[in-house]
């Protein structure tokens, strides 16, 4: 019951703009959680590629580039879990 694949996220923020949607991202909703690859649609609905562990209301959703920069990975946005 603690898994799931998708869910909404809200009050997007975007640190160069929105990007054309759907995009695939990677995304981290837990401190120190790894990275998860997922499709982030216009409306909030965020599809996880595999189940995610136990996603909770309030959590930040935070979202990576896809590709890996030689400084890390670049940081998109996030928003908040509904």
């Amino acid at each position: 019951d603690l898994l799931k694949n998708t869910t909404i996220v809200r009050k997007i923020s975007w640190i160069a703009g929105a990007p054309k949607f759907p995009v695939e991202l990677s995304i981290r909703v837990r401190y120190r959680a790894p990275l998860k690859k997922a499709i982030l649609h216009k409306n909030g609905e965020l599809i996880f590629k595999q189940s995610e562990r136990a996603i909770t209301s309030g959590q930040s959703a935070v979202f990576y580039s896809k590709r890996n920069l030689p400084a890390g990975r670049q940081v998109l946005g996030g928003g908040i879990v509904e």
